[in-house]
């Protein structure tokens, strides 16, 4: 047995006792001439739980901070940190360049929803935006009266809505300010918590029923199982800000819409397609998470729609 042409040169093997892990260690080395680094025992008391839409998020643990501090003491015993060392000392350089793509000649200032409900957003993604000349303001749906003043985009990223439905529906400033401003033409990116909450009514975690922005017409409902859960290749026909080629993402929710648009053509890893989206006037707003870095383009032709809205 001969081990397939790839960059593994070591493993750690999880949730094993030591009884196991002497049986299996050397039979792994002999068949396939990998170094075994050790194992993670199992480890009952030590565990972070997940919820419908993802990990629960580390400020939300309580001990997380211990019990990171207690798994190291526990590595320390389980784990051959020579042999790890060893093994990144032989890494090759990093090789390969940033992306190209195109900066404006003048910066448009970006509203990004950021809060407890708004807090799945890729930090490389930001960056990616500054670069292409965004300035990014960040704000609160659940606690600002308004959008920040001089905008000329916002961004509503994924995150937690239906756990915070009350606080949401009960800013009704705010929900009269966003939806006012996408009918006016501001763009607005929204991507799954954010498209939840553009809907005119959501389910929240309890079964209530909340009023929310109304920019997207329908509502959200929890399913109760994963909706088009996995990675996808998303294109579009036309006037779109997905570029040629289309961008990568990836879904996952138990919430699901009434209205998940046709704008988008998705393509999963396994070849199955369908539909999704919403790009209709200065909206852009779905379930999937967009993955800027995969196509650069996507980021600056939305902030070229920014612009024209500025100007």
């Amino acid at each position: 047995m001969t081990c397939p042409r790839n960059n593994i040169k070591g493993v750690i093997l999880n949730s094993m006792s030591p009884h196991v892990f002497a049986e299996v260690k050397p039979a792994i080395e002999k068949e396939l001439g990998l170094k075994v680094i050790g194992y993670v025992p199992k480890l009952k008391d030590i565990n972070l739980e997940s919820r419908h839409l993802g990990l629960v998020l580390p400020d939300e643990v309580a001990s997380l901070k211990e019990d990171l501090n207690r798994l190291a003491g526990i590595l320390e015993e389980t784990l051959d940190f020579d042999v790890l060392l060893e093994i990144a000392a032989g890494a090759p350089e990093i090789s390969g360049k940033a992306p190209e793509h195109g900066v404006l000649d003048k910066k448009v200032r970006i509203g990004l929803a950021s809060d407890d409900t708004f807090c799945f957003t890729y930090e490389d993604n930001i960056a990616l935006l500054e670069e292409c000349g965004a300035e990014i303001v960040p704000f609160s749906p659940m606690h600002d009266s308004r959008l920040p003043d001089g905008i000329q985009g916002i961004i509503l990223s994924g995150g937690y809505p239906e756990l915070h439905g009350e606080i949401l529906e009960s800013n009704k400033s705010m929900l009269a300010d966003i939806r006012e401003k996408i009918a006016g033409g501001l763009p607005c990116l929204a991507e799954c918590g954010g498209f939840m909450y553009l809907h005119e009514r959501m389910e929240d975690s309890e079964g209530k029923m909340r009023s929310l922005v109304g920019a997207v017409k329908g509502e959200v409902r929890n399913t109760g199982k994963l909706a088009r859960f996995g990675y996808v290749t998303l294109t579009a026909e036309g006037d779109s800000i997905l570029p040629p080629g289309g961008v990568r993402g990836h879904e996952f929710h138990y919430w699901d819409s009434t209205n998940c648009g046709e704008s988008w053509k998705a393509v999963k890893t396994s070849g199955k397609e369908y539909r999704c989206g919403h790009e209709e006037g200065a909206l852009v707003a779905g379930y999937p998470h967009l993955y800027y870095y995969s196509n650069p383009e996507v980021a600056y032709r939305f902030l070229l729609k920014c612009s024209r809205y500025g100007n």
